[in-house]
């Protein structure tokens, strides 16, 4: 499954790491390489939706169609950013 990261705080994250004066020094072109590593990364369009409902219980991704009974933010099979579901139309 895509893992969806926010790259920035990656890269404040991993120059904010505790570090050694001697280790700044010394990792410059290192520290260069892993964030131009991180910025160059493929990306993947967020997709945005609702949930939708199916039954009492279980509600459904729109859009990978992976049913869920404890719904989350994020659909764990597709990665689709979901708001609470709405009823199913059909």
């Amino acid at each position: 499954m895509t893992r969806l990261i926010d790259a920035d705080e990656l890269i404040k994250s991993y120059l904010d790491h505790n570090r050694t004066e001697f280790e700044i020094k010394n990792c410059c072109m290192a520290n260069e390489n892993v964030i131009a590593i991180i910025n160059n990364a493929p990306t993947v369009e967020l997709t945005e939706g609702e949930w939708m409902n199916i039954d009492d219980i279980a509600v459904q991704c729109p859009f990978c169609n992976k049913i869920e009974v404890i719904p989350s933010k994020f659909c764990r099979e597709c990665g689709a950013k979901l708001d609470m579901w709405k009823e199913n139309e059909e």
